[in-house]
């Protein structure tokens, strides 16, 4: 069937009146789909990124436990020899840890946990080791509190003298040398250095 020129305009007329700007839907629709895409990938990064966030932080308070056993395993191996010394590595990439010679204690503060390790507000021994942990929630935050507690045997000294030594956060590890410096009134003196 051959169309006449008539008919093919009368048919293009009567398209452009029921579709008349078809390149503009097509665009129209492009940024619909594109705006529904990103919607539910921002809503899904809503709900998971606090699961990822939750999961980095207890993967570090974890690494900061190995890190304190090691201490202790190591205050353990020079405990019953005087003069012995050893020294480790430590990492520190988040948080603060003090050597308080004061108390006998070396403890580990991980500031702004999106990880609750305990209980918030109670204080628990971790099973296997010395450590005790705390978590605390102030003004919305959760802090993170490592201690290894040695007042009952040990005195803690920092360069031979009852000083604390605060250690900040750092790319660099720290070496600490720690050393048996003897027994003193039937306690034994573990001293601790950091080398910089």
């Amino acid at each position: 069937m051959i169309k006449n020129r008539g008919e093919n305009n009368i048919l293009n007329n009567i398209e452009q009146l029921i579709n008349p700007n078809k390149k503009a839907q097509v665009w129209i629709e492009t940024v619909i789909y594109l705006l529904i895409g990103l919607a539910v990938v921002g809503v899904l990064l809503a709900f998971i990124k606090p699961q990822i966030d939750s999961a980095v932080d207890k993967s570090f308070i974890e690494k900061s436990i190995d890190s304190l056993n090691k201490i202790d395993s190591t205050i353990n191996e020079i405990y019953y020899v005087t003069g012995n010394s050893r020294s480790l590595l430590l990492g520190l990439k988040k948080g603060e840890m003090l050597i308080n010679s004061t108390d006998d204690m070396i403890i580990l503060t991980i500031p702004d946990s999106r990880y609750e390790y305990s209980e918030i507000g109670n204080e628990v021994e971790i099973p296997g080791t010395r450590l005790r942990v705390l978590t605390r929630e102030e003004a919305g935050r959760k802090d993170v509190i490592l201690t290894l507690d040695y007042s009952d045997y040990i005195n803690i000294t920092y360069n031979s003298a009852d000083s604390n030594k605060l250690m900040q956060s750092s790319q660099n590890p720290y070496t600490i040398i720690i050393k048996n410096n003897g027994v003193f009134s039937n306690i034994t003196n573990i001293d601790f250095k950091i080398s910089e």
